[in-house]
Formats: C-alpha cells, sequence, structure tokens
C-alpha cells in the first residue's frame, strides 16, 4: 500500500511541477568544476550496491553439468533476496559460519580449517562410485561413511580448496576497498554539513550490512564449479550404501511423485509425515508432465472443455491443501507458518478466479492457469519458501547432486545467529533513519520515508518476539484450544507483519530513486579533502 501511494504521489508531482515553478529542492546540477554530477552520484552508489549484492554473495556448489542460466538465476534469487530481506541473508550467511566453526573445530586433528568446512557446507564433496557422481554429502554422511570404512577422509589442503576459488585476496580487497570508500565519503559529507541523498542513505546501509556478511562468508570458496569426489571402497554396492544411508534417489522421488495419492501425504518409517513441496520439484515434475501431455488435452478438450482444467483444479487443490497441512504440521520451523499459510490463501484465491474463468474456454483458462501461477503464486511462494530455508534449511531435502541454495548443516545451537541478525536488523533500519530530517520532494515522500524506516527497524524484532510466542502455543504440551487459537492469530499477525516489512523494503527501495528528480542544490557540492589533512593554517 505504501508502494502504491508513493508511485500516486510521484505522478502527482510530476503532473503539478510541469511548469516553470523552482522549489528548493530544484536540481540545478553542477555550477563548479569541483562540483559532482548526478551521474557520479547514481554510479557511486550503484557501484557499491553491485559490489554488496552480487560480488559478495558466495553461491553452493552446482550439480554436475547443471547449465550456466539455473545457475545464474539461483544467484539472482539470493541478490533479490540481499536487496528485500537483508536480514534473512544475514542470518543465513550466521548459521554457515557456526557451522563452519563447529565442523573445523571437530576435525581440527586432521588438519581441517574453516575453509574445508565451508566447502564441505557448500557441497564440496560428492560420494563417487564407477565413474559417476552418486551423491552430494553432507558433513554427517562424510563422518559416517569414513568411520563405517566405506570411504576414505578426502585428501585436499585448503590451498588446493582456494584454488579452486575464484575469489582472491585481490578481489577481495576491491569489495573491500569500494564500500569502505563509499562509507569514508558519506561520513565526510556529514562531517562537512554536506547534502547527503537519500540513495546514498540507503547504499550506505546496505554497506554496513553486507560487510558484516562479506567478514562471516570471508573463508567461504568463490563460485566453486566441481566438487572433490570421495569414491567409494571395492566390496560396497551403491544401492547398498544408499539403502543404508536411508537416501533418497532420484528416480524414487520422480516414481513417488507420479504413484502419490492426492489425499495422502508420504510417510516415513515413523509414521511421520514429510514436505510436499522442496524447493518446487514435486511442483515441476508435474509442471512436466502437464506439458507433455499438453497436446492430448487440447484435443480431448474439443469434447469436452472443462474435463482437463477440472482434474487440474483438483490435483493443484489437493497439493496446496497437503502442503499446507505438512509444513503447518511439522514442528521446528516455526517461520514456516506464515508463509505457509499466506501461500495457501494465494493459491486459493487464484484457484477460485481459474475455477470461475472455466466457462470463458479452455485456451483462455490455461492461459490464465499458467499465466497468474507464475507471475503471482509462483514468485510469492518461492521468496517465503526462501526465507523459511534461511532460517531452517538443514538438509538436502531431496536434491542429491548438490546442496539447497540456503542450506546450512544442523548444529547443536544456532540461537546466537538469529540474535546477531535482529540487532544488525535493527542498526540496518535505523540508518535509514539517519534522512528523518532531510528535504525531500514533498512532504508525502518525507512522511512515507519516515513511516518505513521505523517498519524496517522495529519489524525484525516484533516478528522474532511473535515467532518465540508462537513456539510456545505450538508446543504438544499446549496443545488447547484456546492455545492454538491464540497461536493462529499470531501467525496471522506475522503475515501482516511480514507484507508490511516487504511493503516497506520495496519502499525504501524506490524512494531515493524517485527523488533523484529533484535533488537540492547542496547534493552537487563535492568533498573537499583537503580540511581533513594536517596542515597549519595561515
Amino acid at each position: 500500500m505504501a508502494f502504491l501511494l508513493l508511485l500516486l504521489n510521484v505522478a502527482c508531482q510530476t503532473s503539478s511541477t510541469s511548469g516553470l515553478n523552482i522549489t528548493e529542492r530544484d536540481a540545478v546540477g553542477p555550477s563548479d568544476k569541483n562540483d559532482r554530477s548526478l551521474l557520479s552520484v547514481v554510479s557511486g552508489c550503484f557501484a557499491t550496491i553491485f559490489a554488496c549484492t552480487w560480488i559478495s554473495v558466495h553461491s553452493n556448489i552446482p550439480a554436475p553439468g547443471e547449465k550456466a542460466i539455473p545457475v545464474l538465476l539461483r544467484r539472482l534469487a539470493v541478490m533479490a533476496n540481499l536487496l528485500i530481506a537483508p536480514e534473512f541473508v544475514l542470518l543465513w550467511a550466521g548459521r554457515q559460519y557456526l557451522g563452519s566453526l563447529e565442523i573445523s573445530k571437530r576435525h581440527k586433528g586432521r588438519g581441517w580449517t574453516k575453509t574445508h568446512a565451508y566447502f564441505a557446507i557448500m557441497g564440496g564433496f560428492a560420494l563417487h562410485s564407477d565413474g559417476k557422481q552418486v551423491r552430494t554429502l553432507q558433513i554427517s554422511d562424510l563422518e559416517k561413511l569414513e568411520a563405517e570404512g566405506k570411504v576414505d577422509w578426502p585428501d585436499v589442503t585448503a590451498e588446493e580448496i582456494k584454488d579452486k576459488s575464484k575469489g582472491d585476496y585481490f578481489s577481495k580487497a576491491i569489495v573491500v576497498l569500494q564500500t569502505c570508500w563509499f562509507i569514508a565519503q558519506c561520513i565526510a559529507r556529514g562531517a562537512e554539513k554536506l547534502v547527503v541523498t537519500e540513495l546514498e542513505v540507503v547504499t550506505l546501509a546496505f554497506s554496513f550490512l553486507t560487510m558484516i556478511i562479506y567478514f562471516l562468508w570471508w573463508n567461504k570458496p568463490l563460485d566453486v564449479g566441481v566438487a572433490v569426489p570421495v569414491l567409494l571402497k571395492d566390496g560396497f554396492e551403491v544401492g547398498e550404501v544408499v539403502k543404508e544411508m536411508g537416501w533418497e534417489t532420484e528416480d524414487e522421488k520422480v516414481a513417488g511423485s507420479s504413484i502419490e495419492e492426492p489425499n495422502e501425504s508420504p510417510k516415513t518409517e515413523d509414521g511421520q509425515e514429510t514436505r510436499l513441496m522442496d524447493d518446487t520439484q514435486a511442483e515441476d515434475i508435474e509442471m512436466q508432465n502437464q506439458n507433455l501431455s499438453l497436446a492430448d488435452e487440447t484435443s480431448a478438450s474439443t469434447a469436452s472443455n472443462s474435463t482437463p482444467l477440472d482434474s487440474k483444479f483438483v490435483n493443484f487443490s489437493t497439493s496446496a491443501v497437503a502442503w499446507v497441512k505438512q509444513t503447518t504440521a511439522t514442528g521446528g520451523s516455526i517461520l514456516a507458518f506464515p508463509f505457509t499459510l499466506l501461500f495457501g490463501l494465494l493459491a486459493f484465491i487464484f484457484l477460485g478466479v481459474f475455477y470461475i474463468c472455466l466457462g470463458a474456454g479452455y485456451l483462455v483458462s490455461y492461459t490464465l492457469y499458467y499465466g497468474i501461477y507464475y507471475l503471482c503464486i509462483y514468485p510469492v511462494k518461492e521468496f517465503f519458501v526462501a526465507i523459511n530455508d534461511m532460517a531452517y534449511c538443514t538438509s538436502l531435502e531431496g536434491k542429491t547432486l548438490r546442496v539447497p541454495t540456503f542450506y546450512s548443516p544442523d548444529i547443536e545451537d544456532d540461537s546466537i545467529s538469529f540474535v546477531v541478525a535482529l540487532a544488525v536488523g535493527v542498526i540496518f533500519g535505523g540508518i535509514h533513519c539517519i534522512a528523518w530530517s532531510f528535504q525531500f520532494p514533498s512532504d508525502t515522500e518525507r512522511l512515507l520515508w519516515r513511516v518505513n524506516s521505523v517498519i524496517v527497524a522495529g519489524a525484525p524484532a516484533v516478528f522474532i518476539a511473535l515467532a518465540s510466542i508462537l513456539d510456545s502455543f505450538f508446543d504438544e504440551e499446549n496443545g488447547t484450544i484456546v492455545g492454538m487459537t491464540l497461536g493462529y492469530s499470531v501467525v496471522f499477525v506475522e503475515v501482516i507483519i511480514l507484507l508490511g516489512y516487504v511493503g516497506s523494503r520495496l519502499c525504501l527501495l524506490f524512494l531515493p530513486l524517485f527523488s533523484l528528480r529533484n535533488l537540492p542544490p547542496g547534493a552537487y557540492i563535492d568533498i573537499d579533502w583537503t580540511v581533513f589533512l594536517p596542515h597549519i593554517r595561515l
């Protein structure tokens, strides 16, 4: 809502200032050779944001033979999450950092460092047999296989791992120097009482947060493309090892998704329900099957337009219900509740609209089915699943050839990462409050900036506090009707907070860009660095 209000205000301001009216913020441009231009302001901010959101991201190792486009899309997804929800990316980096500390200490006798630990976390070791990769190994898998004598402990040095990394001290120095230089410029402009633009304030906040992320990932290899093979010893069959380790193969995963009853969820040996949706893999399989049968459905639709679409409606609705039920039924992922319920709400709204449109004809309904899903439902669901994974993903989630995008190993206590992410999130939002008394093109934009800065600063603390309350409500010993009612009430409050937070983040991203249309003259005055150098005044 705030973002829509911002767009409306900009449109009104543009129409009302189409004449020659001059305000105190009119951008007169640089008038002296020592002044800076609008291009220099924008390029400096964008270069720093690029260094913060693209170069500093350390992605996991891709699957063997994986195309460049999926790898690029995953990196863009991390970049988008860093722009919209940077506190959760910091939480993910913190969990990986704690995992690297625990792993490196546990295997210090083997000569392992934090570089080894990070390499294992990002999927650096893979089980091989007969020249083929069987599975990416988690550190727990590697430890168990080595203890049972089925593999040898990988003999790889930190120097060999660093040689695989695309990041060296020179590239790291570029990121650090660019970020530190920008921070120094902002501090110097404040010391000289020069105008700092809203875009520079946003960039300053990103610089502060991503410097912490970069510190946490300092020993994590960058853009490694191939995992180190861990060979299965002779005398051991791959099938037996997979069965003993309890791994799920790709064939079993595909077969399970194709024969699974819509009203039933897969069961484990303990009779507990497992996750239906796992990084949308089951969903992708369903979409592939639908695409393969598109021609058959088209011919069949001439006889009965509603039959294939009714089938899709039933399959999609039962999958949505089952996925919502599964995620809310599994314990340990408190933050999954609002994401899951919000996705379920959007799914049912989408299904209702889709079902109503059945009478409009097969082609129109089919277009709406995929168009609305991929433009509206899918991005929202993927964003919420990513947020949940950054906080709780500790397994391969059915993957065999690579670790999930936001994977982190399971450790004894990762609560400190939540505390740090919370504290940094409050500071991150507080930095935006630096522009509290800045000149804005309009009073509406100033109000929007103030309100959204407060929301960004306070929402993480409120969200984590509500998550703690929710944890007690959903405790097995507190399963009363009153407790569950209060618990689900907290869930919906979390949904509202999350939506407000995302809207505020988007508003704080676009508002500085809109303000560039009308900068105050003082924004073009460059820094006189000589005043900071020791000298004698005559």
